[in-house]
């Protein structure tokens, strides 16, 4: 009863706007695993090309710093090569080593904003309270080639309603948040994972912990330890990992197999009841619970790195939660005489 009062006061207030993230389709999974269209297609191979120039540059370069294809010049050195070029001119003069802090600062702070609520983004540490933190190793055993792939393919495949940070300092590291398609018990909740490239992947699959603030398990693949069951990750049956599989599949099938509208059915043992009376009511009842678990995730703060991904996205879907809420718990229509 406390929970319908609760949820407007923790939902940033917006107007209503269409849901963003609608049910998911087989396609959307599909396109994850490389079943794409032609279009799609194209892009992937862009995307490996762009990581072969670069490996490539750097090699030709033979710097050994160079570990981050994605990082650019300064302002001041950028802006003395230009001017290097002109006919009969000299480099600008650098600023002051305080003068250009100060002015990268105001840069950051200013773009920072922005780029916060972006899919994809690259920062510099990890939070403190991710997961693998602790873990033995600092992605330096990772190659480089290996950690740019993920990155391209995150940057330019996520599906919509998913939003992924990776960070430069720990590039085995990175934390995503999957919000729950439309049509489900899990609609608009978000649901984060941290997750850890082991020293030996892509021959293993990464490690993927589910940041579960509830007491009680919502669904049957995600438990309440943060175990994450899932056959890419060898914890589920079906087809398990390979050295071509990738994150985004990952987070793809948490996103179209996991949070699905009937998730009930996905406990073992309990397909045998799809398309029967009992199987439609025990589904329902699953429903029931997993929804109202889902509602109190959002009690919490959102977890760090994704604050503004997530007040976005429930800041647009604000009055959309709370009438479906509301609807829920309203008496049901009296009898006709």
């Amino acid at each position: 009863a406390a929970l319908p009062a609760a949820l407007p006061a923790a939902l940033p207030a917006a107007a209503a706007t269409p849901n963003p993230n609608p049910k998911l389709k087989s396609k959307d999974v599909a396109k994850a695993f490389g079943h794409t269209d032609a279009a799609a297609e194209a892009e992937r191979v862009g995307a490996a090309r762009d990581i072969a120039e670069i490996d490539e540059g750097e090699a030709a370069r033979g710097s050994p710093g160079s570990g981050d294809g994605d990082a650019k010049p300064s302002a001041a050195a950028a802006s003395g090569a230009a001017g290097a070029k002109e006919e009969g001119t000299k480099p600008e003069a650098p600023k002051s080593s305080s003068e250009d802090e100060q002015q990268r600062g105001d840069i950051a702070e200013e773009e920072s904003d922005e780029e916060e609520g972006e899919q994809f983004l690259m920062l510099e540490e990890p939070p403190v309270d991710h997961h693998f933190l602790g873990a033995a190793g600092d992605g330096v055993d990772l190659p480089i080639k290996t950690v740019r792939r993920e990155w391209r393919m995150l940057r330019s495949s996520l599906p919509e309603g998913v939003a992924v940070r990776c960070y430069e300092a720990r590039t085995d590291l990175m934390r995503a948040v999957i919000f729950g398609p439309g049509g489900t018990p899990y609609a608009d909740v978000p649901f984060v994972f941290d997750i850890r490239m082991p020293a030996s992947y892509p021959a293993v699959p990464p490690k993927v912990f589910f940041h579960s603030l509830v007491k009680e398990r919502l669904n049957p693949n995600l438990y309440v330890d943060g175990k994450v069951c899932l056959s890419l990750l060898g914890t589920w049956t079906g087809p398990g990992w390979t050295s071509e599989s990738t994150i985004l599949q990952v987070l793809a099938s948490i996103q179209g197999l996991v949070l699905t509208a009937e998730p009930f059915f996905n406990e073992p043992g309990y397909e045998a009841q799809a398309g029967t009376p009992q199987g439609d009511q025990n589904s329902a009842l699953y429903n029931e619970t997993a929804r109202l678990l889902s509602l109190r995730m959002l009690l919490f703060p959102p977890a760090a790195h994704l604050e503004r991904v997530i007040r976005d996205h429930l800041r647009a879907r604000r009055e959309a939660i709370i009438d479906g809420v509301n609807a829920a718990i309203a008496p049901p229509p009296p009898l006709p005489p």
